[in-house]
């Protein structure tokens, strides 16, 4: 007969079952979990992967106790770039690889994976997905998670649903959707000029593209290295394109810089949507010109072939910020400590805010 402390024991165990089967339905669907905490956790996962059958497993394991933790491998789709531009969304195999990083408490599924029992869920794609980008997919899943708890006031299953919505979520799609364009009743043109370490991605430019076209601006883009980006509109446009290319979008491994923004001339702006310099100027291109293969662009002859065209005012702007973007074969000036460009020492360049209208002062009557 067994002991009451082999009973106890055996109690203990069982409590892991729950999670231990949503688990194992999580890997069934071809998914990998890694870092799994606590070890012995991951072990009984390990010992199911081998053949031994769930009670087994759940025999395995000691009473739970801390937190659990681990990592899956995430694939959403690109659905939307992949109808514009088929070889972009193929650059990563025609899904966006992500990273989901759970955190919950060891009596899930009986508590909720809700931020307030202490359960953590972060989701990223390194090197596509920037900061900003990831902390909006994060709150937006977070917030399906609460929307699911409220719905059936029962989180189990809540894995599974979360995978789901993953997996149908186009999510540099979503992070865009963050960052709109401000209703204004001023409509200041005003033109930016960003500059990047370098821009090489096909679907980062062309999630540029389609943002471009979504947000009625225009813009250059100089990829290579280093690049630059030149986007003119109205202000509401304007800010919320940049913060769609300098946020949603990773850029590594120094961060996307604004070096110039100013008023300009409605009737002088650059052709509508995104155009790149290789098509546009190819003239001012030197293919695999960098140290490192990458293409580079001789922004003086840009500065020439901008203003060749009547683009007068982009191309006084580009000379302005001439020494943002000097380089020999794709090397920048760089500062002793090691933190990249010498312009990321400076102040950081603010957009320019649209002018306001300065109210009219009434004069009295005279009688």
């Amino acid at each position: 007969m067994p002991s009451h402390a082999h009973v106890d024991r055996l109690q203990e165990a069982s409590d892991w079952e729950p999670l231990l089967v949503e688990l194992w339905q999580v890997i069934q669907k071809g998914l990998r979990l890694s870092g799994v905490e606590p070890s012995i956790l991951g072990r009984a996962l390990k010992q199911l992967e081998s053949g031994q059958n769930m009670s087994e497993a759940v025999v395995s394991l000691s009473a739970p106790r801390g937190r659990v933790k681990f990592t899956l491998e995430l694939r959403a789709p690109m659905w939307r770039l992949e109808h514009y531009s088929y070889g972009a969304a193929l650059e990563s195999g025609g899904a966006l690889p992500c990273i989901l990083h759970v955190s919950l408490p060891v009596t899930y599924p009986l508590t909720p994976l809700l931020e307030a029992h202490a359960a953590s869920l972060e989701l990223a794609s390194p090197g596509s997905l920037g900061r900003e980008g990831a902390k909006v997919v994060t709150r937006a899943l977070c917030g399906r998670v609460s929307e699911i708890f409220a719905a059936t006031l029962d989180a189990k299953g809540c894995l599974l649903d979360i995978i789901d919505w993953v997996e149908s979520t186009e999510l540099h799609e979503l992070a865009a959707s963050a960052f709109q364009p401000r209703s204004s009743c001023m409509t200041t043109h005003i033109r930016a000029c960003v500059r990047f370490h370098h821009v090489m991605s096909m679907m980062k430019r062309e999630y540029m593209r389609l943002w471009a076209e979504d947000l009625g601006v225009c813009a250059l883009l100089a990829s290579g290295q280093p690049a630059m980006l030149l986007v003119e509109g109205t202000d509401p446009e304007v800010r919320a394109f940049l913060d769609r290319v300098m946020k949603a979008l990773h850029w590594g491994p120094t961060p996307s810089r604004l070096v110039s923004s100013e008023v300009c001339s409605e009737g002088e702006r650059l052709p509508r949507g995104l155009n790149e310099v290789s098509v546009s100027y190819p003239n001012a291109v030197s293919p695999s010109g960098t140290y490192n293969g990458r293409d580079c662009v001789d922004f003086r002859v840009l500065a020439e072939e901008l203003a060749r065209v009547g683009q007068t005012g982009a191309s006084l702007q580009l000379k302005s910020v001439a020494a943002a973007f000097f380089h020999e074969n794709g090397r920048v000036d760089e500062s002793p400590d090691g933190t990249g460009w010498v312009g990321y020492k400076l102040p950081e360049v603010v957009l320019v805010a649209p002018a306001t209208a300065t109210p009219q002062t009434k004069e009295p009557t005279k009688k």
